[in-house]
This record gives C-alpha cells, sequence and structure tokens, in this order.
C-alpha cells in the first residue's frame, strides 16, 4: 500500500518538533540506542510502540511512533477509570510523582487520591 495516499491534506510545519527531532539527531550520534534518547530527559516512564505507519489528520506519516507515559492509581478491571492527559511539547510531561519518579510534577497538587484527578 501507498502510505503517502492515504491523507490529501498538506503536511504542517512544527518549528519545535524539528528542533526536537535535531535534537535526537545529535544525541543519537553519541553512540547510544533509542531508549537512552529519553533517559537524558526524565525516569521512570513506560513506553507504548506503534510500529506500523499512521496517517496524519492534516498530511503526512508516521511510519512508527514511541509515545512515554506515566500512570497513577489502579485500572479497574473494566477500564473505564482511565484517563488521557495531554502535555504540552515541553521540557517535561512529568505530572505527578510516583514510586518510578519520585520528583514532583507540573501538576502535582492535582493529581492524587481525593484531587482534581483523583486516581
Amino acid at each position: 500500500m501507498n502510505y503517502t495516499q492515504i491523507s490529501s491534506n498538506t503536511k504542517m510545519q512544527f518549528p519545535c518538533i524539528d528542533k526536537l527531532e535535531t535534537r535526537e539527531a545529535e544525541l543519537a550520534q553519541k553512540n547510544k540506542n533509542e531508549e537512552d534518547l529519553f533517559l537524558d530527559f526524565v525516569s521512570g516512564y513506560e513506553v507504548f510502540r506503534h510500529d506500523k505507519p499512521f496517517a496524519l489528520s492534516y498530511g503526512g506519516i508516521l511510519p512508527s511512533f514511541k509515545i512515554a507515559y506515566e500512570s497513577w492509581g489502579k485500572l479497574n478491571s473494566d477500564r473505564s477509570n482511565a484517563i488521557l492527559l495531554h502535555t504540552g511539547l515541553s521540557a517535561s510531561s512529568h505530572a505527578k510523582s510516583h514510586p518510578k519518579n519520585t520528583k514532583p510534577g507540573w501538576w502535582e497538587a492535582f493529581i492524587g487520591p481525593g484531587l482534581a484527578i483523583d486516581t
């Protein structure tokens, strides 16, 4: 299948992502593997891998991607208590401390038992 034909929309420009890709390329040249690239920023996260091409709504294709994520609390049996918290493109997406990363996050006062995002 020709994945370039999935979307007819023009590919959008994201200078901040281009800058990040340049930084990742510089780090990769230091003989690090891909998993080590994340370690330069934060620790205590999980990684979701999507290994198939993914068509973007506004044009372009991601041949594959990885998303680093953190979780708090316990997922119930029907998985209805999950909340996806999108972060901006910032130096850190670490939102709340947890056993794998005890550093306070940027939403520390809002995530946890009895708080706005009740875990």
